[in-house]
């Protein structure tokens, strides 16, 4: 048995329409906000990593079933901007994460901003969170239609949240987040190791929500 490459979070394997790309979308973080999953309670938002809107119109983590798992918007697909206090207190583009707690106060001019991609918009790939629940190729195949929930394995005072597909709560119960509906690479995996990557749509987009009555304009 030999153990996968670990990889990180959600990624993205091909749009669902078939283009390249259906381009990215831009939210924003509130004054201060602080990202929280599995044991750590101040890590840094991160390409890879699930998020949802919340009732202030801003985003933050997509709980997993480290906590209540519920809708998702998409997938963080870059950092756009946030204040950095190592900069003189200006606002940089250049980290790869939102750190926890930065707070910008009212000046919505140096808000904390991020990409993402809508989280039905395309198939993503997700590693698994152990290697017992299966341990062959066949048995990962008979997964394949079910649904499952994300979990973030992050440590305490881990600074990444590290989320990946809970494996172990595998059904066919349509509430929860993600559906399996492929393995890459198949040539390429140990399955009976650890990290092995399989394929996900959304069962359960933020994004949709209200949908019916915006198509039919009631």
């Amino acid at each position: 048995m030999a153990d996968n490459p670990v990889k990180y979070g959600f990624r993205l394997a091909r749009m669902r329409s078939g283009f390249a790309h259906a381009g990215q979308e831009e939210a924003f973080c509130i004054s201060g906000a602080t990202f929280a999953g599995g044991s750590a309670t101040a890590a840094s938002l991160r390409p890879g990593d699930p998020i949802v809107r919340l009732a202030s119109g801003a985003v933050n983590v997509a709980p997993g079933t480290d906590g209540t798992p519920g809708d998702v918007l998409g997938i963080v697909v870059g950092i756009k901007q946030y204040l950095d206090p190592s900069f003189s207190n200006a606002v940089t583009a250049r980290g790869n994460a939102l750190p926890s707690s930065v707070a910008y106060g009212s000046n919505l001019d140096l808000q904390s901003k991020i990409y993402y991609i809508p989280a039905e918009a395309a198939v993503w790939r997700i590693t698994v969170n152990d290697n017992t629940t299966a341990t062959t190729l066949a048995a990962y195949q008979a997964f394949i239609g079910e649904n499952c929930s994300h979990i973030h394995t992050a440590a305490s005072g881990g600074l990444a949240l590290l989320p990946k597909l809970n494996i172990s709560t595998h059904a066919a119960t349509a509430t929860l987040d993600w559906r399996i509906v492929g393995i890459p690479d198949v040539s390429q995996q140990d399955f009976s190791g650890a990290n092995v990557d399989l394929e996900v749509i959304c069962n359960r987009p933020q994004s949709f929500t209200g949908a019916t009555t915006m198509w039919l304009g009631i």
